[in-house]
């Protein structure tokens, strides 16, 4: 899927940048299944939220709404569920203990 076909109708509230930005980093790491989702979570933890905190699925997934169209169906169960398998691709870190909190690593962050 490209940037293109993300920005027709799959997502809003970024740009063409942001958007090839966020596609390079889970660029070959996850599927290409709802890839939207995935982008729009990595958008709330990018440009969402402030400093190095460590933040909740549910958190992630109120912020995400606002990058997905009002049909998509983002829950905290599916944020927390593709949180957790960009944790195992290693874009993401999280707390060693349930209920884990995240956050994007270092070397992903986008300025």
């Amino acid at each position: 899927m490209s940037v293109i076909n993300l920005k027709n109708g799959a997502l809003r509230n970024l740009d063409l940048k942001q958007t090839n930005d966020l596609l390079l980093i889970i660029d070959g790491k996850v599927s290409k299944r709802k890839r939207y989702l995935k982008v729009a979570l990595l958008a709330a933890l990018t440009y969402d939220f402030e400093g190095d905190g460590f933040y909740l699925a549910s958190e992630v997934a109120k912020r995400a709404q606002r990058y997905t169209n009002k049909n998509c169906d983002m829950t905290s169960k599916v944020a927390g569920n593709l949180l957790g398998n960009m944790y195992r691709m290693g874009i993401l870190e999280r707390t060693a203990a349930p209920p884990h909190n995240y956050r994007l690593k270092e070397e992903y962050r986008v300025v």
